[in-house]
């Protein structure tokens, strides 16, 4: 299918349909068998073996720096890198990937020695288009970077021309601005393509979305999208559908320049026809073949050479008149002579000019056929690439919400990391301050059941509850404890004796195992229940 190279595609049917201006007739295209066939056999000849893999080396290292560069500007790849190798070694295996940026030999026919492989350069020169069509629609105009045309031009200079001339050119660069120059042509064929290649009558961004969604809504895509109007800022999404309306817009193009060009191809027709230039049987399918063609130029010889021997009977006669043997011819046959010769000349004239005009006529009516296929084929691969273009759509969409859901997982896995070491920093204090040491659990339990033994004290002294019936007195056990740490009796009296033992208690924090409670004299249980009244005093 053909290759969208816009410039060339503009260049090769204006060249079509002005026909050919000179006396020859221009031949009538060659059958695409034929030219696939003639093309092979001239690679076969031109190019060696070794000088084939040259040319397939260096197209896959510049398809490599293309397919960087269109996927560093956002665009989005025909086929994945890793399978370039295979497509360079059977590019006909893999042509249904690269369909939509085959090169046909009609249009774009080997732009600087491409092979028809090699889509990720069409494809990044497709992209760029629509790059400058971003920013025309949106009234954002770029300052020309002249120094990047200024590094290409020297490049140019030092692979074409051995760098003649570059030492000039580094010297006064502005030599490349002047009037006339390269960089002039281009900055007005930009200023010209600005109001041109553009959705018309657009002078706000607003109308500008509005008529991409119109024009998007005519080919089946109704789905709104929010575009913006920094169109670096936009979603993946947004970006994509812009596209696609831009190969739309593309397609509507070709689609009204095949209908203009059908249109004067019809009006060419009849109006040949009118002119009875051709047979009833004459179709511009037959007009447009090699043997029609063939028949042409041999009527166009023919009366060539009529009118050439027209001239030169003329000229005879003019002699004869002028400086020839007058007394061997009378003068009155002479100027008969003279005569027939002049009207032969003329009738000769007139029969090469209808053969001449009729020619012409036939040969632009051939080129404009012509043209009118390159319009459909035009048609057929832009519709290739708008299908290709919405069939990335859903893509998209589940590229979006992938990376959507990783990032609301990576959130939430960031937002645990934060609040986890948060809650084990706190756990740790708290088991710390806990228990900082085994001997401190050990006491904190001791502490926990003396807390549970030892009734609570509740109201005031005087209305606290008394121990259980059958249960010994605090003064008891204290006393029972003293006696069973220190047998020997001593003189001081049991009161002193119940007051360090009090003391004691309070040193060591322990309380009296139930062994020492049975064991505790109940002489001393009339006193242990006077005891608190004693110490209430």
């Amino acid at each position: 299918m053909s290759t969208i190279d816009l410039n060339k595609v503009n260049d090769q049917l204006a060249k079509a349909l002005n026909g050919n201006d000179g006396g020859a007739e221009t031949a009538p295209a060659v059958r695409n068998s034929e030219l696939t066939k003639a093309e092979e056999e001239t690679e076969d000849e031109s190019y060696p073996p070794t000088e084939v893999e040259d040319l397939v080396g260096n197209a896959l290292v510049n398809e490599k720096k293309a397919h960087a560069t269109l996927v560093e500007d956002g665009g989005r790849p025909l086929y994945p890198i890793q399978t370039i190798e295979a497509v360079s070694q059977d590019p006909e295996k893999h042509r249904g990937i690269l369909l939509p940026f085959w090169r046909h030999p009609g249009i774009n026919y080997k732009p600087d020695h491409q092979l028809d492989w090699e889509a990720f350069h069409r494809q990044l020169r497709q992209w760029k288009l629509f790059r400058t069509w971003q920013l025309d629609n949106r009234g954002i105009i770029e300052e020309p970077d002249f120094d990047a045309y200024f590094r290409e031009h020297i490049q140019f200079l030092i692979r074409g021309y051995r760098g003649k001339g570059v030492a000039e050119i580094e010297a006064k660069p502005e030599l490349l601005k002047g009037p006339g120059t390269q960089w002039e042509r281009e900055q007005a064929t930009r200023e010209r393509d600005r109001q041109t290649y553009r959705e018309q009558d657009c002078n706000t961004f607003e109308q500008y979305r509005q008529a991409l969604m119109r024009r998007l809504a005519s080919h089946g895509y109704t789905e709104t999208v929010v575009l913006v109007e920094n169109p670096r800022k936009q979603d993946p999404l947004a970006e994509w559908v812009e596209y696609l309306g831009f190969e739309c817009w593309w397609l509507d193009d070709y689609i009204r320049e095949s209908k203009r060009r059908e249109d004067f191809y019809k009006r060419r027709w009849e109006y040949i026809r009118g002119q009875d230039l051709v047979s009833s049987d004459d179709t511009p399918e037959i007009l447009d073949s090699w043997e029609a063609f063939d028949q042409r130029q041999a009527m166009r010889d023919n009366g060539r050479r009529e009118l050439d021997a027209a001239k030169e009977e003329v000229k005879s006669a003019r002699n004869q008149i002028c400086g020839g043997d007058v007394g061997s011819t009378k003068k009155s046959d002479t100027s008969v002579t003279l005569d027939d010769a002049l009207q032969r000349l003329k009738e000769a004239e007139e029969k090469y000019a209808v053969i001449d005009r009729r020619n012409r006529l036939i040969s632009r009516l051939g080129a404009d056929r012509r043209a009118c296929k390159e319009a459909r084929k035009n048609i057929d691969s832009q519709l290739l690439l708008v299908d290709s273009a919405a069939r990335q759509i859903p893509l998209i969409k589940a590229e979006m919400a992938k990376s959507k859901k990783e990032a609301t997982s990576t959130k939430h896995r960031k937002r645990r990391a934060q609040v986890e070491p948060e809650a084990a920093t706190a756990d740790a204090s708290h088991k710390h301050r806990k228990s900082a040491s085994p001997e401190a659990d050990q006491k904190g339990t001791e502490k926990e059941v003396q807390q549970r033994d030892v009734p609570k004290r509740t109201g005031s002294k005087a209305t606290q509850q008394l121990p259980p019936a059958g249960e010994p007195r605090r003064s008891a056990r204290l006393a029972a404890q003293k006696a069973t740490s220190d047998p020997t009796p001593t003189s001081k009296s049991p009161r002193r004796a119940g007051k360090k033992k009090i003391s004691d208690k309070s040193k060591e924090s322990e309380k009296p195992s139930t062994t020492q409670i049975e064991k505790a004299p109940r002489s001393h249980e009339k006193r242990s229940r006077q005891e608190p009244t004693r110490g209430r005093k």
